[in-house]
């Protein structure tokens, strides 16, 4: 659909999806690309399992490997001067703070693995090498 709408306008501009699992090593043709986009993606990513730990224990503990192997792959695929745009639920909204203060899961939605704070996106960028450039922290009205 995004490729039809680019063409349409002539900008030039070339869409690929990737489709398959993206805690694993992503199986795209290593060209150059000029922007990796994540719109409500990474806080659907389990952890990668881990040898000796049951799903249950990945679920207590969760140790970000499938969001930061997201965060590595696309720093691969982009040079310096390129862009990672993510957008993802903040868990330090107020309407999550208002959940849990109402005794209820924090969580915008219930299929969510984790939803992050600010300060967790934060980690995952820079610890990846990416340089933020901007940052915003929005209210999203549930569905």
């Amino acid at each position: 659909m995004m490729q039809r709408l680019f063409d349409h306008y002539e900008l030039g501009i070339t869409v690929e999806n990737l489709v398959g699992d993206i805690r694993y090593p992503w199986r795209v043709k290593r060209d150059r690309y000029n922007l990796v986009i994540s719109m409500e993606v990474i806080e659907h990513l389990k952890d990668r399992p881990i040898a000796g730990l049951n799903e249950l224990q990945l679920a207590i503990a969760f140790h970000y490997i499938g969001m930061w192997n997201f965060f590595i792959e696309a720093r691969n695929l982009l040079q310096a001067e390129d862009l990672l745009l993510v957008t993802t639920p903040n868990a330090g909204s107020y309407l999550a703070l208002y959940n849990l203060m109402a005794h209820q899961s924090p969580d915008m939605y219930y299929i969510h693995v984790r939803e992050l704070s600010m300060l967790e996106l934060i980690s995952l960028h820079e610890g990846a090498g990416f340089k933020i450039l901007r940052k915003e922290a929005r209210y999203a009205n549930r569905h």
